[in-house]
């Protein structure tokens, strides 16, 4: 087929002849201005070249028929170009535009050494030919980059796999490149911007070449100047915003987002903000509307990892991935935008892989990027730089991509972020609020601190915060204080180590976003806990119990007043206890209901229930009705503590319930739990 085609372009040519007495640059000039209206179809456009062609004793009008077809960017079409340009080039030996564009035809199918050579002869005939100068710089870049970052794979290919991650920054392929210094393709592409201030595909692959080889002042520079001279170009702002998140300027980084976001139209900035992670595949496919502001705004203030910080490190990140793909998988020549194909896609939502490798030529030539978990398989469309999804692998499961971002919808974590382990409590305030008491655990390697002499206490340099939002992510509580001794404790059952942060707020019933931080200055290492809380309403007439506080040890005060204040609570936010141990519980019992002497009368049962192991698995073992109390009272609420032998207790999770049952008109509430037994 491929034979045929090129034969009947060879007809073709040879049947299209110059009559040199009807030459007319004039209309030459005038026709090919008109084909170049890309609002006309394309047989119209090409047959205005041909008539162009009857009149042109130059090799203008078919380098326009070679640019032309390769613009149609298909195996045939090129070779289709290739046939013209070496008719132009033939009319026109020395034409550096003609050679330019061999160079980017060349580049096209693959050849890329050739390419280069090709664009040094350009250079030859005038040094200060922009696409010339782009074209030698390109090949530079993705020399270096390809020879900088790139090992051979000589052996098993599942074996090598194992011996890099992402932080060697190496891909594994089967192909040898060519060794040209960075410094090259710097030198060229500096060049034909010195000559052409707004050549945007120089501009591009000079950054790649500054982001690759870890030069983020000079990248900054770079599309700084370019968007005081183009500020519409929202990837200009990404591109400074990548360079200085790379400088580690943060905030400079999330005001150059910014401003670009702010540079596109509404509809394309809805879209970049919610596409990858707010609408999945299907939603696109299915042509569903785009989300809200609102909508965008609750869904990255609701994903932002710390927000003792002043930027939103999630969409921060989202921002620099975005930039990434934008400047490593576009193709500005082709007005190809790299957010837009399937590879910039994939690492848009899930960053770095582990490790990459490519597969060559014989080879069924596939571009593998392995996440650990997971494995994205792409393939060439019609040239090394376009890429598809073929198909990606989560366990024994091969997985169409919306599949995939279905089982893993997106990957990230902050580096200096970790879960702290914590626990809520709600119990019954005044005037029909809420008292929430927060506690949770951080590793005491993760906060930096001095031992008292009693062991008791830690002295630490942190900062504590509170956030509470309410449904529709709205701020209504921000606190931050300095701490500087928090209590330590040793669980027996782990050997592990914790230092103790609590909080308390009262808040009236509803629904609410809760997130507890604790950072460590010195190592700025923050522990955080976040939870969607609907707290609950305690009425005055029905019996009601709180939720159970599990405790390491509750002692009584001395001389302390009736109420919460007596009970000396060492939270446990690891929800555990060794087994031939003891777990305390606190809790309290609201709107007991009283005789004529204004007695209460009142029994306290517990009950412990066996789990499964595995989240979600429902029980199998019946409650068991430990131990019953019955109690006598003078007031209407008593706040109660339970300590629970765990003598023989086999290692594993449990359900733990309170029973109350008031005795005088045979109500009862309850109130349950879960913990784990560790040897």
């Amino acid at each position: 087929m491929v034979r045929l085609a090129m034969t009947i372009c060879l007809i073709a040519l040879s049947s299209l002849r110059v009559d040199a007495a009807r030459s007319d640059p004039a209309k030459v000039d005038s026709l090919l201005a008109a084909a170049a209206d890309t609002l006309l179809d394309r047989d119209r456009r090409e047959a205005l070249m041909k008539r162009a062609l009857r009149h042109d004793r130059s090799g203008k009008t078919m380098h326009a028929l070679a640019r032309f077809y390769m613009a149609q960017g298909t195996p045939v079409s090129r070779q289709t170009a290739g046939h013209w340009l070496l008719r132009a080039v033939m009319r026109e030996r020395e034409n550096p535009d003609y050679l330019a564009t061999h160079a980017e035809l060349l580049w096209r199918t693959l050849k890329r050494p050739d390419s280069y050579r090709k664009a040094l002869q350009v250079l030859e005939l005038d040094p200060d030919h922009v696409a010339g100068l782009f074209w030698a710089g390109r090949f530079a870049v993705w020399a270096w980059e390809m020879t900088y970052f790139t090992d051979r794979l000589d052996d098993d290919t599942e074996a090598a796999i194992g011996m890099y991650s992402i932080s060697g920054g190496k891909t594994l392929t089967f192909v040898e490149y060519p060794d040209l210094d960075i410094e090259s393709g710097i030198g060229y592409l500096t060049r034909a911007i010195s000559l052409d201030p707004v050549h945007w595909p120089s501009h591009q692959y000079l950054g790649l070449a500054y982001y690759a080889a870890g030069m983020p002042r000079p990248l900054i520079d770079l599309f700084e100047t370019y968007r005081e001279r183009r500020p519409e170009n929202w990837n200009a702002h990404f591109f400074a915003g990548l360079g200085y998140q790379m400088d580690g300027d943060l905030e400079s980084a999330y005001r150059a987002y910014m401003d670009g976001l702010n540079r596109m139209s509404e509809e394309a900035r809805r879209f970049m903000q919610s596409i990858f992670l707010i609408r999945d595949p299907v939603d696109e496919k299915r042509g569903a509307p785009l989300p809200s502001d609102e909508d965008i705004r609750e869904f990255w203030l609701g994903r932002d990892p710390l927000y003792l910080t002043s930027v939103n490190e999630r969409l921060l990140e989202q921002c620099r991935r975005v930039a990434y793909a934008n400047l490593r998988f576009s193709d500005p020549t082709l007005g190809r935008e790299g957010w837009q194909t399937d590879r910039g896609q994939v690492y848009i939502r899930y960053g770095d892989p582990r490790v990459r490798y490519m597969d060559g030529p014989g080879r069924g030539r596939k571009d593998v990027w392995d996440y650990g978990p997971f494995t994205v398989i792409f393939v060439p469309t019609v040239t090394w730089d376009s890429w598809r999804f073929v198909t990606a692998r989560l366990g024994n499961k091969r997985l169409k991509l919306e599949q995939l971002v279905d089982a893993v919808p997106d990957i990230y974590q902050h580096p200096l972020q970790y879960d702290a382990p914590c626990q809520t409590a709600q119990f019954r305030h005044d005037d029909g609020n809420t008292r929430i008491e927060v506690y949770y655990a951080l590793p005491d390697e993760n906060v930096r601190h001095t031992l008292s002499e009693d062991n008791g206490n830690a002295g630490v340099d942190a900062r504590q915060a509170l956030f509470l939002f309410d449904s529709g992510w709205d701020t209504l509580r921000h606190s931050v204080a300095i701490v500087e001794r928090l209590p330590r404790v040793v669980y027996e059952s782990t050997d592990e180590s914790f230092l103790l942060a609590a909080e308390r707020l009262i808040i009236e019933p509803g629904t609410y976003f809760l997130a507890a931080e604790l950072e460590d200055r010195a190592t700025k290492r923050v522990g955080t806990y976040r939870e969607r809380m609907q707290v609950r309403p305690f009425g005055r007439d029905t019996l009601e119990i709180s939720s159970l506080l599990m405790a390491r040890r509750i002692r009584m005060r001395e001389n302390a007043p009736y109420g919460r204040e007596q009970f000396a609570v060492l939270p446990n936010p690891l929800h555990v206890c060794r087994a031939e141990g003891k777990a305390w519980f606190y809790f309290e019992i609201y709107n007991l209901s009283r005789d004529e002497y204004g007695a209460t009368h009142y029994r306290v049962s517990y009950q412990m229930q066996s789990l499964p192991e595995g989240r979600g698995d429902r029980a199998t073992a019946d409650w068991t009705t430990a131990v019953s109390y019955s109690y006598r009272g003078a007031r209407d609420w008593e706040p109660r503590d339970l300590r629970v032998d765990m003598d023989g207790a086999s290692p594993g999770p449990r359900a733990f319930r309170v029973v109350v049952e008031d005795l005088h008109t045979g109500r009862t509430a309850t109130a349950e739990t879960r913990f784990r037994v560790r040897w």
